[in-house]
């Protein structure tokens, strides 16, 4: 149960300045803006959503970065301006995708059978750089070997995302190097507001998580860096939904847009 915050906790959802928790479930309770569609029960819950992991306290005081498998599957630069600057403030709205998520599988461990989320973490290092590498995985039973994951979507794929699989393979890898060995098999879920879609993943072999290892040294190298990374092609999908504006490709996006518009 998280603490009611008096500091910034995010953006107002009509004026997009910065408010606390506090101010803002006043505001809810007293309907000072009527054209919010957001009540204090999910302002609540959005805050527990948000809290900090204090599964993840302990590791912070050592002192070594630690990073989430979740800043490990897409943008370098982003995961260096998430290590470097203060959180990103957002709007309820801009929250709601997680808080959909946090809702769903809080439903599957009251309710599901055996399912119960786990968080591993493994600490990564060569003669350069070194940092604990975290994830809650979303189901695994030893039993059988399948490690699960279940994604919400808006729209419902006809295949495993990219990004997806290079997630699955990192909590493989996890698993690998907490002594669990490999899974037998992957399996991930996309779940739509009006239907489920299932896939088989690639499953990693030995060599697979190795090399694995060796690419995660590779990131961890641009993003430990006292410098952000150069942009790359490939990730510039993402700067639509990144808040960091001083980033230069985020910058040239922007522009590129309302040059589109002109």
């Amino acid at each position: 149960m998280s603490t009611i915050t008096n500091h910034p906790s995010w953006l107002c959802e009509l004026s997009r300045e910065p408010v606390s928790e506090a101010d803002c479930l006043a505001c809810a309770r007293q309907r000072l803006q009527s054209d919010c569609p957001f009540n204090p029960a999910i302002l609540k819950a959005l805050a527990e959503a948000n809290a900090p992991d204090v599964g993840l306290s302990g590791l912070h005081q050592i002192g070594y970065p630690v990073l989430r498998v979740s800043g490990l599957v897409g943008c370098a630069r982003k995961s260096w301006y998430g290590r470097t600057r203060s959180p990103m403030l957002e709007t309820p709205s801009e929250h709601w995708s997680r808080l959909r998520g946090t809702i769903f599988h809080a439903a599957l461990e009251s309710m599901g059978e055996g399912h119960v989320e786990r968080r591993l973490t493994a600490f990564l290092y060569d003669d350069q750089v070194a940092a604990f590498i975290t994830g809650r995985i979303d189901g695994y039973n030893p039993a059988n070997g399948v490690l699960t994951d279940y994604k919400t979507a808006i729209r419902l794929p006809s295949r495993v995302r990219p990004h997806h699989q290079r997630q699955l393979w990192l909590y493989a890898w996890l698993l690998w190097k907490n002594g669990v060995g490999l899974p037998a098999s992957i399996r991930v879920i996309y779940i739509h507001m009006r239907a489920i879609r299932s896939f088989d993943a690639v499953t990693p072999t030995e060599q697979d998580l190795a090399e694995l290892e060796r690419s995660l040294l590779q990131r961890l190298h641009l993003i430990l860096a006292t410098e952000p990374p150069a942009a790359r092609p490939e990730e510039s999908w993402e700067c639509k939904f990144c808040g960091y504006a001083e980033c230069p490709a985020l910058k040239a996006l922007v522009e590129k847009n309302g040059h589109d518009k002109e």
